[in-house]
Formats: C-alpha cells, sequence, structure tokens
C-alpha cells in the first residue's frame, strides 16, 4: 500500500517535473495528458534494466524482464474473454523445474496497463499463476537482448489505469494551489506563457457580436482579433488566454454558450433579450402547501429521446419545454443545434437551465401552423445536437391560432382558422370551444394559486359522472392558459391533494372530488311538556307520577305483604319479551358487495312447527303452575285441620305491579282449554238411517 501510495502521490518533485515540460512549448495541455507524462516519469527506473527476448530453449532467472509476443485470446473476467495481439514486457517472478516436462516453468508479473493488465489481474484474483515454459530438454540457450527502440513500454500505458486515473485526481488537487499555472476548462499552461489581451481587443469583440447578434467561437475571434490561424504555433495559446480574461474579468458582459472546441461566446445581454415578452417568461402559478409528500411518477425518470406535448406557451414562445430530470444533462451548454428530420434544416436554438426550456423554434412552428397538442420527439446525436421531428397526419386539418397580450399574460382568440399536417393528442388537444370558454375564465384566476386553478379546471371542464376526471396532462395543458406551470408541479398538486384522486386502472387519470362540509346542527323545538318528561327520564321520575294501581285515599299497610307467584313473573318476562321483538327496529339493509355470500333462507315448516310445540309446552307448565297455587290453601286448612285460616290477599286483587298481565294470561289460558275440553267429551253416536 506504501509503495502504491507513492507512486501515486503529488509532490514537489514532480510538479517541478510538469513545470518544466510545460516551459518546452507553448500548447496547452489537459490534466489527463500530463497524468500520463508523470505517470511515465515516475516508472523511467523500470525500463533502465536491460530486456531479454522470449525463447523456450532459452535459461532465464528470476528477476529477468522478457520481452514477449502475444496474438491470442484472453481471460479477463469470469463472463468476458478478448483478443489480444502485441508484445509486452513480463517479469520473472518464480520459477518451478517440471521433471515430466523436462523444462523449467517461469512463472511471470506484468507492471503496465490496458488490456494484458486486466489479464493479470484476474489470474491474481482467481488465484491462478502464469506460467511459460524455458529451457526446454536442457539446452540452457543464452537468450537475445531487445532493442532499445522495440520496448512497448514507450508506446503502451506504463502503469495499471487505476493508478493513471488516482496520478489525476491528485493532480487536479496539487496544480491549482500553485500560483505557476492558469488554466481554463481542463486546459493547463505556465502563467509566464500567458498572452496579454488588450482592452481595445474586447472592445472590438464586443462591437462585433453586437453587429452579427450571433454567438462567435474562440477560434473564429483569435483569427479576427489577432490574424492567427489554427496551424500557427501560438494559436492555441492565444485561444486559452482569450477564454481566461473573458471568464475571470470580462464575466458581466460576455456569455459561455457552447464547449465545442475552443467555445463559443455571445453577449450576455443579447442573450437575455430572448426571454423578453415571450408567454413563457411570464410569473408562474403559486405554488400551495400540500398535505402529502408523494413524488411525481409520471412526468419523472424521462430521458432522450423523449416526446413532448407542446402547449399553447410553447407554441407562442418558440420554445420546448424540458422534465425537470433533465435540465444537469443540458446544463454544459447554452446553444444546440436542432435538425428537422423530415427537411434536414438546422435551427440554433438555446437552453436556459433556470427556466427549463429550449428556445429558437419560432418560425418552424409558425410557418407549419403547429398547434397546441402536438407530438414532438428530441433525440440526441451529439454532446450538442438534436434530430427532432412531430407526428403528421397525411391530410391538413383545420386548427385555431391563439394571440397574446404580454401586459395582462392573456390569451386572446381564438381566430380564424389555418391549415396544418401536424397531427395533435386526441386526448389533450383543446377544441375551440373550449379555447373559448377557458379564455372567458382567465378572468376568475386571480389570486388563485395551482391547486385552486386545478379544482376551476376540474369543475368546468371535467366528464361528467359521480367523480369529475380528467388526464392529467390535458389539465396542465388548460392551467397553463392561466398561469405558467410544468407538468410536474401540476402531477405533484394532484398527488399531494386531498380533492383529487388518482385512478387505479386508467394511467394519468384523476377524479376531483368536492369536499364535504361539516354539517351544522339545529336545535329542535320540544313542546314544553315533552322537555319536562325528557329530563326526568333517566332515573329522575318524580314518586308521585309513579302508577300503583291503588285507587284515591287507598293505602298499603306495612304489615301487608304482596306476594307475586313465579307463574305470574315468568309469563310478564315471555310477555314483555315477545313485545320487544316485535318493536325491534327494522335493520338497514345491507348493500351485497362482490365476493360476499348471498342472506340466509328463511326458516323451514319443520322449525315453525317446533317453536309452535314448545310454546304450548310452556304455557301448559305455566297453567298447572296456576291451578297448583290455587289448590295450595285448601290443602293448608286440610293438614291444619282446626286452625285459623289466615287472611291473604287473593291474586286477583293484585293488578299492580304487573298483576294486569297476569289476569289477561289467565284468560287467555282459560280460552284456550276450552276447546281443547271438548274435543276430549266422545261424541254422541247418530243413529243410523234405516234401510227401506
Amino acid at each position: 500500500m506504501d509503495n502504491e501510495n507513492s507512486t501515486t502521490r503529488i509532490g514537489e518533485d514532480d510538479l517541478s517535473f510538469i513545470e518544466k515540460e510545460l516551459g518546452q512549448t507553448k500548447r496547452p495541455f489537459s490534466i489527463k495528458e500530463l497524468a500520463e507524462k508523470l505517470a511515465f516519469q515516475k516508472t523511467a527506473s523500470q525500463r533502465i534494466q536491460d530486456v531479454l527476448k522470449y525463447d523456450p530453449a532459452c535459461l532465464y532467472q528470476v528477476g529477468n524482464q522478457i520481452y514477449k509476443e502475444y496474438n491470442e485470446s484472453l481471460t479477463v473476467s469470469s463472463r468476458q474473454v478478448e483478443h489480444f495481439e502485441g508484445a509486452v514486457v513480463l517479469k520473472v517472478v518464480n520459477k518451478v523445474f517440471y521433471k515430466g516436462f523436462n523444462c523449467e516453468m517461469i512463472e511471470v508479473d506484468y507492471a503496465g496497463g490496458g488490456l494484458f493488465r486486466r489479464y493479470i489481474d484476474y489470474m491474481k484474483k482467481t488465484k491462478t499463476q502464469v506460467l511459460i515454459p524455458s529451457n526446454c530438454d536442457g539446452l540452457a540457450r543464452t537468450p537475445e537482448k531487445m532493442e532499445r527502440g522495440e520496448d512497448p513500454r514507450l508506446t503502451g500505458l506504463p502503469m495499471a489505469d487505476k493508478d493513471i486515473k488516482s496520478i489525476e485526481r491528485n493532480l487536479k488537487t496539487a496544480i491549482p494551489k500553485s500560483h505557476k499555472f492558469f488554466s481554463w476548462n481542463d486546459r493547463w499552461q505556465l502563467v509566464e506563457n500567458e498572452v496579454s489581451i488588450p482592452e481595445d481587443k474586447i472592445k472590438e469583440i464586443e462591437a462585433h457580436l453586437k453587429e452579427t447578434s450571433v454567438a462567435a467561437s474562440t477560434g473564429s475571434l483569435v483569427t479576427k482579433s489577432f490574424g492567427l490561424e489554427p496551424s500557427h504555433s501560438l494559436y492555441d495559446i492565444h485561444c486559452l488566454s482569450l477564454n481566461f480574461v473573458l471568464e475571470k474579468k470580462y464575466k458581466k458582459e460576455f456569455l459561455f454558450v457552447s464547449d465545442v472546441g475552443w467555445g463559443k461566446w455571445h453577449l450576455k445581454a443579447a442573450v437575455g433579450a430572448m426571454l423578453e415578452n415571450l408567454p413563457l417568461s411570464a410569473a408562474a402559478a403559486r405554488f400551495p402547501e400540500l398535505v402529502g409528500d408523494e413524488k411525481p411518477e409520471l412526468s419523472a425518470g424521462l430521458e432522450f429521446p423523449l416526446k413532448i406535448y407542446l402547449t399553447w406557451r410553447e407554441v407562442a414562445s418558440g420554445a420546448i419545454k424540458i422534465p425537470k430530470s433533465l435540465h444537469k444533462e443540458l446544463a454544459h451548454s447554452r446553444e444546440y443545434i436542432f435538425t428537422d428530420a423530415d427537411e434536414a434544416k438546422s435551427y440554433t436554438v438555446y437552453y436556459f437551465p433556470v427556466q427549463g426550456f429550449f428556445l429558437g423554434l419560432k418560425d418552424y412552428f409558425d410557418s407549419h401552423n403547429i398547434p397546441q397538442g402536438t407530438s414532438l420527439t428530441l433525440e440526441r446525436k451529439a454532446p450538442n445536437a438534436f434530430n427532432f421531428w412531430i407526428k403528421k397526419s397525411k391530410k391538413k386539418m383545420a386548427t385555431v391560432k391563439l394571440g397574446y397580450e404580454t401586459k395582462d399574460d392573456l390569451f386572446a382568440g381564438p381566430g380564424e382558422d389555418v391549415f396544418t399536417y401536424a397531427m395533435p393528442n386526441k386526448i389533450i388537444y383543446l377544441e375551440r370551444d373550449i379555447l373559448a370558454k377557458l379564455i372567458s375564465l382567465a378572468g376568475q384566476r386571480n389570486d388563485l394559486d395551482l391547486r385552486e386553478l386545478l379544482v376551476m379546471v376540474f369543475k368546468n371542464f371535467g366528464q361528467d359522472g359521480a367523480d369529475r376526471s380528467l388526464h392529467y396532462l390535458r389539465a396542465y395543458h388548460m392551467v397553463d392558459l392561466f398561469r405558467q406551470t410544468s407538468q410536474e408541479e401540476v402531477e405533484a398538486v394532484l398527488l399531494n391533494s386531498t380533492e383529487f384522486i388518482k385512478s387505479e386502472k386508467k394511467k394519468g387519470i384523476f377524479y376531483y372530488r368536492e369536499p364535504v362540509l361539516p354539517a351544522k346542527e339545529e336545535k329542535i323545538h320540544l313542546p314544553e311538556e315533552a322537555e319536562i318528561a325528557i329530563e326526568a327520564l333517566p332515573g329522575e321520575i318524580p314518586v308521585s307520577e309513579i302508577p300503583t294501581g291503588l285507587e284515591a285515599g287507598e293505602e298499603l299497610e306495612e304489615e301487608e305483604k304482596i306476594e307475586i307467584p313465579p307463574q305470574v313473573l315468568a309469563a310478564e318476562t315471555i310477555e314483555k319479551a315477545a313485545a320487544a321483538k316485535k318493536e325491534k327496529p327494522a335493520k338497514k339493509k345491507k348493500l351485497k358487495l362482490e365476493g360476499e355470500k348471498a342472506p340466509r333462507a328463511k326458516k323451514s315448516e319443520r322449525r315453525i312447527i317446533e317453536e309452535q310445540i314448545q310454546l304450548e309446552e310452556s304455557e301448559q307448565e305455566a297453567l298447572s303452575a296456576i291451578k297448583e297455587k290455587e289448590l295450595e290453601p285448601e290443602r293448608v286448612e286440610h293438614r291444619a285441620g282446626e286452625k285459623k285460616e289466615e287472611v291473604k290477599p287473593a291474586a286477583a286483587k293484585l293488578p299492580s305491579f304487573g298483576g294486569l298481565f297476569a289476569e289477561k294470561l289467565k284468560v287467555a289460558l282459560k280460552k284456550k282449554e276450552e276447546p281443547k275440553k271438548e274435543d276430549a267429551e266422545p261424541k254422541k253416536e247418530e243413529p243410523a238411517e234405516e234401510k227401506s
């Protein structure tokens, strides 16, 4: 590990070596080029030793360096085999005599980089020795020495790729700390070699850009201002010095717009003026506070080739909005070339990273009468170049054009029909009557945030039904006519607002449900008598109002004890239970859900008969108990003999405490017994008619 660190570490000697290399030429170097030069310098000691050519009949010792040519497939991983053709310098680390083969097998190692280093590293990973035969049949010949000019290490990587990358990282940290170097966009040179750019040359470049209103490359500015052609030895150092000065000292006036070659520059004021009076430059819709934190899915994770459905703001601005997930990928440059794949015509467009859109297709949209909802596809061909095309129909279709008022941020129209081959998406496209209604509702947008604007759109344009529904892109295109917004923000609000529900079956569809407000409690006015009765219900009924079943002026003596027969109490319980069963409130019919079982069938006739029999038997037992109680005084009198009969209140004289129900039960039972007795009496036989 210490050896590896010493190889990749950057010290003062290494910086002195780089300073010496840069002092020999005025050409700027990249960090990668400097790292490779430094790697050769650090491994120079390995190239001092003589190298012996490989021959199986020759004798080699441990520590010798061998020159060997390969033309075979090498295993570089468990699933990858690559063909290697070329020469390498190997080092002998061990040798073993194999009696069976009558030769010595020498184990070798490799210190360089590239494909052969990957092969050696994989062999070490799998603990496999790399062996080659030598001294076959004991010939022990003396190997031939390799010429210095044939050394493959002079052109190949002197160390492993990972070591060179470590040197690059360390150089990026060490060089900027030194005041002896200056750089621009990974191009380095000594400060003493920097070209001084006079002030009048800067003014000349500024005037040229104002006159042409077009971005100019650094190379063309150097040729125009300093008269140097690309073939000149000082051309590169002038380009480096001009870029360095414009970026460091004139950052407010100039804007770097392209990183192709030595780059391109434009006036910052000219680029900023492109945004004036555009619908996409208007104030954005106020983003509301959300109740959830669910992230957008439909408008996230997009990549090129990218399909975009143009809004009216994009069409009127000549722009293309880019999803936020792609902003970082495009931020390296401001100027791009868009080529129409159908007509092979190119357009220069500018990317605005803060706003997130390309600008510069106004002429194309106007000449082709592009309507809202048109499907446009972007395909990346190079870091700064795209191909694009729109979906077209075979026949022209009628569409409308909208005007725009910059002052009030209002769309006007729709105007007269125009015709186009562009085919908009049927779900997203806004027809003439929809546009007219949207424009008429624009006056209600003031002080509304994005959620409230979406509510207005769903209420007025949602499909009729229990819950109004819209595709989120159609809702986005409608809201965008009111206030500038993005499809990511629209989806985020729809996902995290209580009024909107995402469809589980239909992708991109959202439902709007009117929020239910809590009902106001209304006080019910009851009559005065009813309120008194309700207040006295929970155990506070006046004692004077409790019915006792006694006539006025009649009182019970304390000595009198009222005995209620248990049979009567049982009868009362049965009657109350039956009454409660009859007065039981009807249950609400439960809606049958999918998958639930059907309700049980009604009782069978056999079950009904069994219940009737049980009821009759209970009535018979109650009747027998009553008769038994009536005969009890006679039995007591018979047993007591001459004892004086005690006076007891008769059951019939007990109308209070439920006696009335017992009396009714007795009467009912007597009436039921009479027909049974009549049935039990034997019928008299009628005389048979005499035969004549």
